[in-house]
């Protein structure tokens, strides 16, 4: 620039005639620049597979309701058998309480047997000693007029003889008179008073209550033997 002001006036000159000059040596030319090109992705090694999609958030809950509901299902399961274990721990444990308890049971009552039994055993010998005897002394006056009738009725035209014991003749007598049955009587101390002979031609009839007493002795002991050889090996 030469030395003179600048003004507005040259400077929109100076503009306008540099248009004119550029107008005048044809078009402008126009610089394109090319946008740059994206780098290509670096190649992936050999085997490698391809990521997924991310799940969404429905696939997601999906996914977590599931592995809830397996959850649960593994430990309602877990909870069934423990259970399970548990109940048939406690019946076992109640079915040796229960089968212990009715040994015991059985144990009291095979007891309460072999008391009974022996007691049984006590009375009936006592019966038989003690009482049997008795009413066999009370009963024999009859029970010898009841033989002697029957024997008269089988054979009427022979004559009976009986034998009692010393301490029996008074009562046999009265039996055989209020009865109405003729026969010699004959007291015989050889006999018991539980015992008696009613002879005629034909036979004798024994009545020997001691044996009878003694067989029903013997019967109880069979009866109850078996029970005892039973404790003794128990």
């Amino acid at each position: 620039m030469s030395g003179h002001a600048l003004k507005w006036e040259s400077f929109d000159a100076d503009l306008e005639a540099a248009r004119e000059a550029r107008a005048a040596s044809g078009p402008a030319l126009s610089v394109v620049r090319e946008a740059p090109r994206p780098a290509a992705p670096p190649p992936q090694p050999a085997g490698a597979q391809e990521m997924a999609p991310p799940m969404t958030r429905a696939e997601l809950d999906a996914m977590i309701a599931a592995a809830r509901g397996e959850g649960r299902a593994a430990g309602f399961e877990e909870g069934v058998a423990r259970a399970e274990a548990d109940f048939f721990a406690e019946m076992r444990l109640l079915l040796a309480e229960i089968a212990e308890r009715a040994g015991d049971v059985e144990l009291i009552r095979a007891r309460a047997q072999e008391e009974a039994a022996a007691g049984l055993e006590r009375v009936a010998n006592a019966l038989l000693t003690a009482v049997a005897p008795a009413f066999a002394r009370l009963g024999l006056a009859d029970e010898v007029a009841r033989v002697a009738a029957d024997a008269l009725r089988r054979v009427p035209q022979s004559p009976l003889r009986i034998r009692v014991a010393p301490a029996q003749e008074q009562n046999v007598r009265e039996a055989l008179d209020y009865a109405g049955v003729k026969a010699e009587l004959t007291a015989d101390p050889e006999l018991s008073p539980i015992s008696a002979l009613v002879e005629w031609d034909e036979g004798v009839d024994k009545i020997d209550l001691d044996t009878c007493i003694a067989e029903a002795h013997a019967a109880i002991d069979a009866h109850f033997q078996p029970r005892k050889e039973m404790k003794a090996n128990g």
